[in-house]
């Protein structure tokens, strides 16, 4: 799926509006989808309705993860004994998330949202150690003997142009 979008129409309920002040947006960072309402849009973007319907055919979505891990590097030195290193290591991820346009029926032009439909083509920064795996650093080598994930924090934003906008 790449970053185009098609049109769908849903019933009325779909386009039922959160309450002032809450946001709508749910997202499923693990699949890429969920749904951002018009409306919500609007409040982040500080665009008008009409602008978030102009622009609508080509408002992008993009997914950012950051995730970190605490990794332990266990190696012998001089004289055997036992030595051990914990590191952090961030992995950074960078992706499209494929988007549908929602209308409401039988109202031209109502846009109520986006359908997110799952996770397109990303690029990722880093790599997890793998337990058992080789682990070097400055004169020695050993094995990564624990690796656990102390975090993961994942972002959605629309995008237009040149414009970002953080949406979750």
């Amino acid at each position: 799926m790449g970053l185009g979008t098609t049109t769908l129409a849903v019933a009325v309920a779909l386009g039922s509006a959160a309450a002032p002040g809450r946001p709508s947006v749910t997202f499923d960072p693990a699949t890429g989808t969920g749904f951002v309402a018009a409306a919500d849009l609007q409040r982040a973007s500080r665009w008008s309705g009409a602008t978030v319907r102009k622009r609508a055919p080509g408002i992008t979505f993009a997914i950012s993860t950051t995730r970190t891990y605490t990794a332990t590097c266990e190696w012998l030195a001089n004289g055997g004994t036992r030595r051990r290193d914990i590191r952090r290591v961030v992995v950074r991820r960078t992706g499209t998330v494929a988007a549908v346009r929602v209308y409401q029926p039988r109202v031209k032009d109502q846009l109520v949202g986006f359908s997110l439909a799952g996770l397109g083509p990303a690029t990722t920064v880093g790599t997890v150690p793998r337990v058992g795996a080789a682990c070097t650093g400055p004169r020695r080598h050993g094995r990564w003997t624990i690796v656990k994930q102390t975090a993961a924090v994942s972002t959605l934003s629309a995008r237009f142009g040149k414009a970002s906008v953080k949406l979750a």
